[in-house]
């Protein structure tokens, strides 16, 4: 009978018994994508499960089980394999809409989904949300561009049901699933609403990708980032339409501390886009930052807590509000830092917004 209970609250063990697992993981995978790269998902992680077996009668989980870029590759390498790609808990955030009230008195609540793509026979290609899947073909491209590529999904062929997705921050669609996307992490919004299920609909938005190894981040010390950011107010109350909301969009900086494991940022050089539905939107410069406070980085996670500066305040009419960061760091080398901001925010007419947002940074070159 096999027993593992020597050393089971020894920290040097429990370090071995990880090293093992990560590397048994990489082996399995590996060799399951030379033999059966080829077979549907159920059976392409029956290789791996010999493995895993062994590690969770030592201790070792199945279920939290990570598998790094440094085995998988990029999201678009990974998804043209047939491997799901699923967002962190980190990097993902959506608005649910009930639709239940009366026209001009729905309401909005901010929640962390549960958000996949999903590779199909052919090119089909399925997007999960919180368990419900829905299906994408050839036939639903959008917003092509002049090389041939598209950057959108767009299915309203089923009855009463109208679902979307869309690349963000750079993330073209159609290389995302073709397998010739080279970016670490892919940012990407979706829409669903489903008439049949009138308390079911929600926007949102998820960063995809193998994250870092840990274990590959211990050999620096800091690291500066700079990407885009670009987000959304979404009102609590009286919500009528996603055709009339307010976007921002600006510049993110990150600053990883990976000695201290610390990491804080700004958003800044901010503009704003105000969309009303069946007119034409106005843009204009926005005053103010978002401040990235420290926060904590924990395995190739991170998160913190989000402000608006006093210039934003306002500029924007704010009283206060109530928000946060986090993401993960992508790539072999933590190549790429992306994650979301989300939170609500209190105005100075009592109302109140609930706000969304993506970034995607990496590292300043020497």
């Amino acid at each position: 009978m096999l027993t593992c209970t020597v050393g089971g609250n020894n920290p040097q063990f429990t370090k071995i018994i990880k090293q093992l697992e990560n590397t048994l993981i990489r082996i399995s995978i590996e060799m399951s994508l030379i033999v059966i790269r080829k077979v549907d998902m159920n059976t392409k992680y029956l290789a791996i499960l010999p493995a895993l077996a062994l590690l969770s009668a030592c201790g070792g989980s199945t279920t939290n089980t990570n598998i790094y870029s440094d085995t998988l590759g990029n999201p678009s390498t990974a998804f043209a394999n047939g491997f799901v790609l699923k967002a962190t808990p980190e990097s993902a955030a959506q608005i649910n809409i009930d639709w239940t009230n009366d026209r001009g008195e729905r309401i909005t609540q901010l929640e962390t989904p549960t958000f996949s793509l999903e590779k199909g026979d052919g090119n089909l290609v399925t997007m999960k949300v919180n368990g419900l899947s829905y299906e994408f073909t050839t036939e639903h491209r959008v917003a092509f561009d002049e090389d041939g590529t598209y950057n959108g999904l767009v299915n309203d062929d089923a009855d009463n049901v109208y679902v979307q997705v869309y690349g963000k921050q750079g993330t073209s669609i159609s290389q995302l699933i073709d397998g010739s996307g080279t970016k670490k992490s892919a940012v990407v919004e979706y829409m669903e609403y489903n008439s049949n299920t009138p308390e079911n609909g929600v926007f949102g938005v998820a960063v995809l990708g193998a994250t870092t190894n840990p274990t590959a981040l211990g050999e620096f010390t800091t690291v500066n980032y700079e990407g885009g950011f670009s987000g959304e107010t979404t009102t609590q109350d009286s919500f009528s339409s996603r055709r009339t909301r307010f976007e921002i969009r600006g510049d993110t900086t990150l600053i990883a501390n990976f000695e201290q494991n610390t990491i804080s940022g700004n958003i800044t050089n901010l503009s704003g886009e105000q969309f009303v539905q069946n007119e034409e939107s106005s843009l204009f410069n926005v005053d103010g930052s978002f401040l990235l406070q420290e926060g904590n980085i924990i395995g190739s996670s991170f998160s913190g807590v989000a402000t608006t500066d006093a210039a934003l305040k306002t500029f924007g009419g704010l009283v206060s509000d109530d928000m946060n960061y986090s993401g993960n760091f992508y790539g072999d080398r933590g190549t790429e830092a992306s994650g979301i901001v989300k939170g609500t925010i209190a105005n100075a007419d009592g109302s109140e917004n609930n706000f969304t947002g993506s970034f995607r940074t990496l590292p300043v070159p020497d």
